[in-house]
């Protein structure tokens, strides 16, 4: 097709889509609150919806997504640029998001189902009145989510079992029951936008110390694009159970599978199970969460990605935020081959960091007081490194520690801790740029839930 040939045929399927019901709806949705500031899964919910709409369903997908939706040139590789990918998973979660919310009396739906990028469109009954009757909108709605009970049903009762008494409510008992129900339906609105509203201003107005800009700045608006990393913690059972590491190249490759063991049941289905499950710990999510939270994070420049997803191309060329242990994140060991301080494992479930080259007064290595969380009083260490990448075009900041506790301890000592301002101020250069730094931080802790910490060690490039 010749470009005069292609410019005719999206002309032509432009205006057949014009007055379609489907097109109405896709751009309700791109010009919705929930998609206001995401302004490039704006571009690709229009795009595949305006292709399936002129029925070029087989021209639908991540190489011709990737050159027309987000630029990247004709030799766009999918194999190794993700992007086409990871927007469509958020496309995913946005799309539910604006049919639970401000769409919900939409009477068309769409949905791009996982395994593809071709929209689907359907169409839902509005809820009927309160007469009795189901509501076709909320069995369809709820149908497909796990844990669902099964439908209910209206049964007669067995015979020689009297009828329950009936009691006759006056209008003024159904008036303060309604009135009840408007009343907590608007206090919870009323919440719900506050709280959304606080946080917006927060994230506008919020004052950073001139050091602490300058930190989150070098991982956020610098240009690059940003990747927090989160661990996957099935890769942790698997070699919990096997008692081996996977090496980053393998885990790239998928080359790692629980070994064959016919008489064990479990091994079997582990085998099948836990190279496609995504897991992830509260801890890491909870750290996700606060980061996106500060000002300079811009969902046009930054994501979270589970870390079997993130690719060694993105990783090259993105500033990354790894969240955990090489255990569990194998992108940790872009760093920690060059780390003087390097979480190690006895091999039998006990975890400590070691200091590859102690300087006076300090210790070669690091245990916790207690070889688990949960104890009563017991310390854990958390891990900080920041440094360029090794392909010197961004930076990366781990966050690691022992125990989720000291993940958590990690993340909450660089959002907020005046020690770590303090320590930031004391080695950042004359031109205001911060150097690349380790630090080990010890943490103290009850039942596994962080309280105080100090710098143990440290190091600084």
């Amino acid at each position: 097709m010749t470009v005069l040939q292609e410019l005719e045929a999206q002309r032509r399927s432009e205006n057949a889509s014009a007055e379609d019901e489907r097109w109405m709806l896709a751009k309700r949705v791109a010009r919705s609150a929930t998609f206001t500031r995401s302004e490039r899964l704006s571009k690709l919910l229009l795009y595949v919806c305006r292709m399936h709409i002129a029925g070029r369903d087989e021209e639908i997908n991540e190489q011709r997504i990737g050159i027309d939706v987000f630029r990247r040139s004709p030799s766009f590789d999918s194999g190794s640029d993700s992007i086409v990918r990871s927007h469509a998973t958020r496309l995913r979660h946005r799309l539910e998001l604006y049919f639970t919310t401000e769409g919900r009396g939409e009477k068309l739906r769409v949905e791009v189902p996982r395994g593809g990028y071709t929209p689907h469109f359907f169409p839902v009954e509005p809820n009927v009145p309160l007469d009795g009757t189901a509501s076709p909108q909320f069995a369809e709605d709820r149908q497909d989510e796990p844990g669902n009970l099964p439908e209910l049903a209206f049964v007669e009762a067995p015979a020689g079992v009297p009828p329950l008494p009936s009691r006759s409510i006056g209008k003024w008992a159904l008036a303060f029951l309604a009135g009840m129900i408007v009343a907590l339906t608007l206090l919870g609105l009323t919440l719900h936008f506050s709280r959304l509203a606080v946080l917006q201003a927060w994230k506008k107005s919020s004052k950073q110390s001139g050091v602490e800009k300058a930190f989150w700045n070098s991982l956020f608006a610098d240009g690059n694009r940003t990747l927090v990393v989160t661990g996957d913690s099935g890769l942790v059972l698997y070699e919990s159970i096997e008692r081996q590491e996977v090496t980053l190249p393998d885990y790239i490759a998928g080359n790692y599978q629980v070994s064959a063991n016919s008489s064990d049941p479990m091994h079997s289905m582990l085998q099948k199970d836990l190279p496609t499950r995504r897991y992830t710990s509260v801890a890491d999510l909870d750290l996700a969460v606060r980061l996106s939270r500060l000002p300079q994070w811009d969902d046009q420049r930054a994501e979270v990605v589970f870390a079997r997803d993130l690719r060694a191309a993105d990783a090259s060329k993105s500033n990354l935020v790894l969240i955990g242990s090489r255990e569990a994140n194998p992108w940790v060991s872009l760093v920690d081959e060059s780390m003087n301080f390097i979480l190690a494992s006895d091999g039998v479930g006990h975890f400590y960091f070691v200091n590859r080259h102690p300087l006076k007064g300090e210790q070669s290595i690091y245990l916790p007081s207690q070889h688990h969380s949960g104890t009563a009083d017991s310390s854990v260490y958390a891990l900080i490194c920041y440094r360029p990448n090794n392909s010197g075009m961004g930076k990366i900041l781990l966050l690691s520690g022992l125990w989720q506790s000291g993940t958590e301890a990690a993340g909450k000592y660089v959002l907020g801790d005046r020690q770590f301002l303090d320590f930031l101020s004391g080695i950042t250069k004359g031109d205001g740029s911060i150097p690349g730094f380790e630090l080990l931080v010890q943490v103290r802790s009850v039942a596994g839930n962080s309280f105080t910490s100090s710098i143990i060690a440290s190091r600084v490039q």
